[in-house]
């Protein structure tokens, strides 16, 4: 799944580039209100579910104002390089281990395969809502669905 959720932020990305940082920012009627928003959103919930598997609190970068798909491109990169050296080395141990959650003052506890599986489906939403917007933009980062993965 996350070889997957690499791919498809990878061709979400690719169309972003073609357009403009100020068409990126412009408000949309989506979650996050912009195609860079959304974006910065997606790696946003990889980095902090990635510092929760790690033991650590997550940060919450700011969305980027210029060079948005240059400067999301690093954090992308950066997290699927955690998340695939993560994945690899799994153990059934790991992936029974409960972590505490506090969000929003409330403790939450989950295994690190709900917070992966919660991360996956993620992405999934956020990038459809990404494509719609750039398909109406003409710039639509093309099929995204697992089979056309598998296929390529």
């Amino acid at each position: 799944m996350f070889r997957y959720n690499e791919w498809a932020d990878g061709k979400v990305l690719a169309a972003a580039a073609g357009v403009s940082d100020e068409e990126l920012a412009r408000g949309r009627t989506m979650s996050m209100g912009s195609i860079a928003k959304e974006l910065a959103h997606i790696v946003a919930a990889q980095e902090a579910w990635s510092s929760r598997l790690r033991g650590e609190e997550p940060s919450k970068p700011p969305a980027p104002e210029a060079d948005v798909v240059a400067t999301l491109r690093e954090r992308y990169d950066a997290s699927h390089a955690w998340l695939r050296e993560y994945a690899e080395g799994l153990t059934d141990g790991e992936l029974a281990r409960v972590i505490d959650v506090v969000w929003q003052g409330k403790t939450y506890r989950y295994t690190p395969w709900k917070m992966l599986m919660h991360l996956a489906n993620h992405g999934t939403q956020h990038r459809a809502e990404v494509g719609i917007a750039l398909l109406a933009l003409d710039a639509s980062p093309g099929d995204l669905d697992l089979d056309d993965f598998y296929f390529e």
